[in-house]
């Protein structure tokens, strides 16, 4: 729980009648599926161009430049909603 986003489940929790048994199921599935797509990523990533392109091209963000490449600007905008989406959510105060 010491995640960020994961602090809001024991506020979630009193909310809901489910046993503990069903939320550490849910942090659990959660947990996967975030480490089940970031590997997802990489792999498509490195993937997607020889591995020289990474280290010679001097790229700043490889994952931009690959989606750049791949989806042209709109790529790079789903990057940015999902890096945008990432820590709106993660915040932990209300604006």
């Amino acid at each position: 729980m010491a995640y960020v986003g994961f602090d809001i489940v024991p506020h979630v929790a009193e909310e809901y009648d489910f046993p503990p048994k069903t939320a550490f199921g849910l942090i659990s599935l959660a947990v996967s599926d975030g480490e089940i797509l970031y590997i997802l990523v990489a792999i498509a990533i490195a993937a997607a161009f020889p591995w020289e392109v990474f280290l010679y091209d001097n790229l700043n963000w490889v994952t931009g430049s690959v989606m750049s490449e791949l989806l042209w600007s709109m790529g790079v905008v789903f990057l940015v909603i999902g890096v945008t989406m990432g820590m709106v959510t993660g915040m932990k105060r209300k604006i």
